[in-house]
């Protein structure tokens, strides 16, 4: 699932800078060669399944950005939709 997040992230080709951290709770996937396939991730490792919402804070925290987005790693980003760059737009003009 999250190579699917990630592979569509970097195929979205997006213009506006942006950081990705994993909060991984003991998944089932091998986050240490996806952050080799993915250089500039960011992983945190945790001993439980966190729960979204403990992950998500803990994301926080270790942020860097101005704005936070937090995605599932089931999520697919289309590229089309341009999406972080029209949500950073949007809160800039308020």
């Amino acid at each position: 699932k999250i190579r699917k997040c990630l592979t569509s992230i970097r195929n979205a080709k997006i213009k506006s800078p942006f950081e990705i951290i994993i909060i991984d709770g003991n998944s089932h996937e091998d986050i240490t060669t996806l952050c080799k396939e993915f250089p500039g991730i960011r992983m945190i490792h945790r001993d439980a399944p966190p729960g979204f919402l403990s992950a998500a804070n803990r994301g926080a925290e270790e942020a860097k950005g101005e704005y936070l987005l937090f995605l599932n790693g089931n999520t697919e980003v289309l590229s089309w939709m341009n999406w972080l760059w029209r949500f950073t737009s949007i809160r800039r003009q308020e």
